[in-house]
């Protein structure tokens, strides 16, 4: 599956995205995430974005991101990128420089299991 998205464990979801992936896959994605994200109202969930697979993307594909102003603002948590290549790298630069609130909220792991560590804290789930 180019595009896996689910839940790791309560609060924290993954989203996994690997080379193939099209527009219409990402799009229907980010639907599915946005709908798992509903299940847990007045809640933060973190999310585990592993795109370290990723040399490539497609056209268009992170303006598809804009779809995630949807999120109830209560539902908003940090995100944990797993070795994001330099394109994504780019574009949290570019998230943090125009909208620095977001600097807080992206993080950076090695791997799927640090990156849950990482969210369990921030989140407060480590207690």
């Amino acid at each position: 599956m180019p595009v896996d998205v689910r839940w790791l464990e309560p609060r924290i979801l993954l989203f996994r995205v690997q080379q193939p992936f099209t527009t219409q896959a990402l799009n229907r994605a980010i639907d599915t995430g946005l709908d798992l994200v509903s299940t847990v109202p007045g809640q933060p969930v973190g999310t585990v974005l592993d795109t370290s697979g990723v040399l490539f993307v497609p056209p268009g594909s992170l303006q598809k991101g804009r779809k995630l102003a949807q999120v109830d603002p209560a539902n908003i948590g940090p995100v944990v990128l797993i070795r994001p290549n330099p394109v994504i790298r780019g574009f949290t630069r570019l998230a943090r420089s125009v909208h620095p609130p977001t600097a807080d909220l992206i993080h950076v792991a090695d791997d799927q299991q640090s990156a849950v560590v990482l969210l369990r804290r921030l989140l407060g789930m480590d207690a």
